[in-house]
């Protein structure tokens, strides 16, 4: 066999792609690595072969590689060469390693050459891996060296944060308690038996009112204007504190007598009554006091905790006794700060007959501060401004009657004592004046002569001895800011009150079968910054004017609804204390759209009493009122009393509405409910409708109406009333 026919059986074995060459590197023949590295078919390579050269063929130009051929033909040493790209006729991408291995004859002359492609992808991959590897590795190890330095820095600057907060507030900035006491137990060592040393502890006057009212945020504001003015009103040598809440410390040093110390207590009690507040809380109306417990070290006294307890039962004595004042402990009286002797109670007089006022006034002048206002209305407005230990009313104010002033006083001043001077001992209204009006203290104005003082110190009496449980029970009364009062006033004085709609659609098309109206007071002290009408509705409530209120409300909705075809239905919010009042039954505005109109009450009024609203609903249906219960949530008991009280309408809680495609359990108890409703002849309405999801799903569920912003957010009637048609 010749070296031709040796070489191509050679070729043939191959595992590798490969094709024997003539020395003019002509194809002489190719193995079937070679043909399929081509991406051609078997009968196209030799076709192709005849056109193009191997290196085309294979996606390479490169007219180096005929070099290599032809060098290792004529030095007869084969011929490696590294990594090479590859594209074939299919699209396909290889990394091939090429070589060139001359064959010769007997005489050692060269007869052709083998042209050798080893598909190297894989171990390109691989390497191409490793080295990626490799640089993520070293990019982790850098990293992670980073972090290590970071977390170690983080570390050290949190040891340091800790230390910086185990020791100080962090709200107020001064000494925290831990830090005061290891200032404290400093001094009394550094004291001679502790001579130099006195503690008061201060505690600001009503200040949960201040969260419950304005929020936490706002209570912040005050407590880090109380802790600045504390400061500046003692020495830099003393150390003021903060034990926690509304509870600051203060530890003066240094050569102290009873008279010092009294000046720095009330220096302090007056830098508090001095705070800005309607500065730190914008619609505030109000007074900030503190009440000051003082222990000055006496002979006697063991340690410095004994001089913190006794500040502490200095400072309950001073909460016990009215707040707002300084009060010492286990000094010579001597050494009391002589401020507090000399302050009066003060004492507002509500008087309409200036001449009588002004006489009252000047014979109260020895016992009492005495501020005199003419009417209920500007009598409020001080009891907003300024605390009062007794408020002294008129049978008649001017602008009301005693009663209903002194009732709506309390908002105001809780924790004043209420006296009425009443012009004829009449039973009925003493007993109201003590039910309704919270008078502590009644005096008929012929025995005000000889009985007046007595009856203002009984008065009082009778509220320190009432002590904990009215302070912690029913004087326990929320505040009422100035501008609510004025804005309240002002929608009973115009007898007007805006309304805002949000169309009730049916389900299936889409059409708008009514509105609900949403009140949008746009008086000061409810827009804050947008219309509040639940805080109109707790001062109207707590003012006793939710009446009033309402029926204000109930004519302006009738005003409104006349834009709108008669077939619409306004379903109108109804609070359960309005069910009570015999006015709604009688004929007014309201009923002359009875046939149109759809009052809603809470599910959670039904609950709690559904037999007592029975009769009532009733009786409104009787006069062609709809009801519709508001708010029907998973209460399987809340839903039987709304069934009980046979309502028109039930409108789901928008709690079961959201997300209820998500909610297996919402659909199973919505469904529920709709069943329930549909065998009782009750239409169903969900509310809190927001997006296509929702709705799709209420209307598989069988829910015939729907309401939400998917729908359309609440807005003037005005803006309806053309397309409502």
């Amino acid at each position: 066999m010749g070296p031709g026919r040796v070489a191509e059986s050679l070729v043939e074995s191959m595992a590798d792609a490969a094709v024997l060459l003539t020395p003019q590197l002509s194809p002489v023949c190719y193995n079937r690595s070679f043909a399929e590295a081509t991406g051609l078919r078997p009968r196209k390579v030799a076709a192709e072969l005849v056109e193009r050269s191997v290196f085309d063929l294979l996606g390479n130009t490169d007219k180096s590689d005929a070099k290599h051929a032809q060098e290792a033909l004529r030095s007869g040493v084969p011929i490696h060469l590294g990594e090479m790209d590859v594209l074939n006729a299919s699209g396909d991408r290889f990394v091939m390693m090429q070589s060139f291995l001359p064959i010769a004859d007997e005489a050692g002359g060269a007869v052709g050459v083998v042209a050798v492609f080893r598909d190297h992808s894989n171990e390109a991959r691989v390497q191409l891996r490793y080295k990626e590897l490799l640089r993520l590795e070293q990019a982790r190890a850098e990293e992670l060296e980073n972090r290590v330095a970071e977390r170690t820095q983080q570390l050290s600057a949190a040891l340091e944060e800790v230390t910086r907060l185990s020791t100080y507030d962090p709200l107020t900035k001064l000494c925290n308690r831990r830090a005061f006491d290891d200032k404290a137990r400093s001094a009394w060592q550094g004291a001679t038996d502790g001579s130099g040393l006195a503690v008061m502890i201060c505690d600001l006057d009503h200040f949960k009112r201040v969260n419950d009212e304005y929020g936490h945020q706002a209570g912040d504001r005050v407590l880090v204007a109380t802790a600045e003015a504390l400061v500046a009103s003692v020495r830099p040598t003393d150390v003021v504190a903060r034990f926690g809440g509304e509870e600051f410390v203060v530890l003066l040093t240094g050569a102290l007598d009873g008279q010092h110390v009294a000046r720095v207590a009330e220096r302090c009690a007056e830098a508090i009554r001095a705070l800005p507040i309607p500065a730190l809380i914008p619609g505030a109306a109000r007074r900030q006091t503190i009440s000051i417990g003082v222990m000055k070290y006496a002979e006697g006294v063991k340690s410095i905790d004994e001089m913190i307890a006794n500040a502490d039962k200095a400072l309950y004595e001073a909460k016990r006794t009215g707040r707002d004042r300084v009060v010492f402990f286990g000094e010579a009286s001597a050494e009391r700060p002589k401020q507090n002797e000399d302050v009066k109670p003060r004492l507002l007089l509500v008087d309409p007959d200036e001449r009588r006022a002004r006489a009252l006034a000047d014979r109260l002048a020895e016992c009492y501060s005495v501020v005199s206002s003419p009417n209920g209305i500007e009598a409020l407005r001080c009891c907003a401004r300024q605390p009062f230990d007794v408020i002294l009313s008129e049978e008649d104010t001017g602008s009301e009657s005693g009663i209903s002033f002194l009732r709506k006083s309390f908002a105001f001043a809780p924790h004043s004592a209420r006296v009425l001077v009443l012009g004829s001992a009449d039973a009925y209204l003493a007993i109201r004046a003590t039910n309704v009006g919270r008078v502590d203290q009644l005096l008929l104005r012929d025995d005000s002569e000889s009985h007046l003082i007595e009856a203002l110190e009984h008065a009082r009496l009778k509220l320190d001895l009432a002590g904990t449980k009215r302070l912690g029970g029913e004087r326990q009364a929320e505040l009422v800011a100035v501008p609510q009062l004025e804005g309240l006033q002002a929608i009973m004085r115009t007898r007007d009150l805006p309304y805002a709609y949000q169309p009730i659609v049916r389900s299936e098309d889409g059409q708008r079968i009514g509105f609900e109206a949403y009140a949008r007071p746009e008086t000061p002290g409810f827009l804050t910054p947008k219309p509040n009408p639940l805080a109109l509705l707790e001062v109207a409530e707590r003012m006793g004017a939710l009446w009033e209120l309402g029926r204000i409300g109930r004519v302006s909705i009738c005003r409104d609804i006349t834009a709108l075809p008669s077939v619409m239905l306004v379903f109108i919010n109804l609070h359960i204390t309005e069910l009570a009042n015999e006015q709604l039954y009688e004929h007014g505005q309201t009923l002359r759209h009875a046939n149109r109109v759809v009052f809603e009450i809470a599910e959670s009024a039904v609950i709690r009493d559904g037999s007592r609203f029975r009769e009532q609903i009733g009786r409104l249906r009787g006069m062609g009122y709809r009801v519709a219960v508001d708010g029907v949530g998973a209460s399987y008991a809340g839903l039987e009393a709304s069934l009980g009280i046979e309502a028109n309408f039930l409108k789901i809680d928008m709690a079961l509405t959201r997300s209820i495609e998500r909610w297996q359990i919402k659909q199973r108890l919505v469904k529920s409910i709709i069943d329930l409703a549909d065998q009782n002849g009750i239409q169903v309405i969900a509310k809190g409708v927001e997006t296509a999801e929702e709705a799709a799903t209420l209307i598989e569920l069988g829910c015939r109406y729907q309401q939400g912003f998917y729908y359309g957010r609440p807005r003037p009637l005005s803006s309806w009333s053309e397309d409502a048609a």
